[in-house]
């Protein structure tokens, strides 16, 4: 298995304005936006590559499974018939949206996981700094019982790529979050969430700088990651993504740019919900990370930030997932476009742009 997300699924009841109507019954949660966002770049084929597991509780909508089912991926989807299915409140006031579970949640842990879905490539994880050390800790005690009953998938160590919670990125919560860095390979914050680990040592009018982001960066990687092999990737929505590496950092844009009317800025006319943007990029990363013409398998940390901007564009050009038709030559189509034409768009865009290397 290449890819597999531990963040969980969540029915989201969208409330866009007070003048439309609400959108229930909503299949959305960070893993879920993560899933798809590597089942993008996994077809039919080799969708069963994908993992993911879902709760369903008594509840659970037909409409959300069927959508699951036509992904044809490696999703289990567990039956909790004693609760009702984790379920979230998205309230939309002057364009910010705001989220609260309207159900308890449950959380997935590496017992949640089949034995295929131990031996992933790639595990994306979203939490706290503690809970992100016991997850990986208790994901490699898992495959290494588990090797002993089955040769993994090839040499290589998998690749943790972590999204830490909003609430985990402020100075007081810095040492934590260190410590956990020793744990992953892959540390991707949101802008804001980057800049708030630092907000004891910036000023706001800085907060958009890519020479401080570099900075920062940079003090992240001298404390130290998993290996040698790692990176910082910080997403930062319209504005691209900034990556660190040992070696490097680089500022590369984003697929949805911004429309420029009349000298001023206005919204990308495809964007309609950022809602899973940053999720979808990290399980399309992961696939770049893992893509055989990355000419540094598993390394490459730059070339894999073009499946990770296709796989966000997908996610937010709607409220809710992507959708998966057929062409008549029977290809996939997300949102009616072939994964493959965006995604040499994006490495074309990325070869012609004047990116902002430190």
């Amino acid at each position: 298995m290449d890819f597999v997300s531990l963040g969980m699924l969540i029915i989201d009841d969208i409330y866009p304005s007070a003048l439309e109507s609400p959108l229930v019954n909503v299949l959305g949660g960070a893993g879920t936006y993560a899933t798809v966002g590597a089942r993008l770049f996994r077809p039919h084929g080799d969708s069963t590559k994908v993992g993911y597991v879902v709760h369903a509780g008594s509840d659970f909508p037909s409409n959300v499974r069927g959508e699951i089912d036509s992904w044809s991926s490696a999703t289990a989807i567990v039956p909790t018939p004693e609760r009702l299915t984790t379920r979230g409140k998205n309230i939309y006031r002057n364009g910010l949206r705001e989220f609260e579970f309207a159900n308890p949640k449950i959380q997935v842990d590496e017992y949640s996981l089949t034995e295929d879905m131990l031996c992933s490539k790639t595990f994306h994880i979203i939490c706290t700094p503690a809970r992100c050390m016991e997850l990986v800790k208790g994901i490699l005690a898992a495959r290494g019982r588990y090797s002993k009953r089955k040769v993994l998938d090839d040499d290589h160590e998998p690749i943790f790529v972590w999204e830490p919670m909003e609430g985990s990125c402020k100075p007081d919560e810095r040492g934590s979050l260190l410590a956990a860095l020793r744990y992953v390979d892959v540390f991707s914050p949101n802008q804001d969430e980057f800049m708030g680990l630092f907000e004891d040592q910036h000023s706001d009018g800085e907060r958009f700088a890519s020479e401080k982001i570099a900075r920062f960066a940079n003090e992240l990687l001298n404390h130290g990651l998993r290996t040698s092999h790692s990176a910082v990737v910080v997403r930062m929505g319209a504005n691209g993504v900034f990556i660190a590496w040992s070696s490097r950092s680089i500022q590369l844009p984003a697929y949805h740019t911004p429309v420029v009317k009349e000298g001023k800025e206005a919204s990308n006319n495809k964007v309609v919900d950022v809602t899973g943007g940053g999720n979808a990029f990290l399980g399309g990363y992961c696939m770049g990370l893992l893509d055989r013409k990355n000419k540094k398998y598993f390394e490459n940390f730059e070339y894999a930030a073009a499946f990770g901007n296709v796989a966000a564009s997908f996610a937010i050009e709607q409220h809710g997932i992507p959708k998966l038709t057929y062409g008549d030559d029977e290809s996939e189509r997300w949102n009616g476009e072939r994964v493959i034409d965006r995604l040499a768009q994006m490495q074309k865009s990325f070869a012609d742009s004047n990116a902002s290397i430190t």
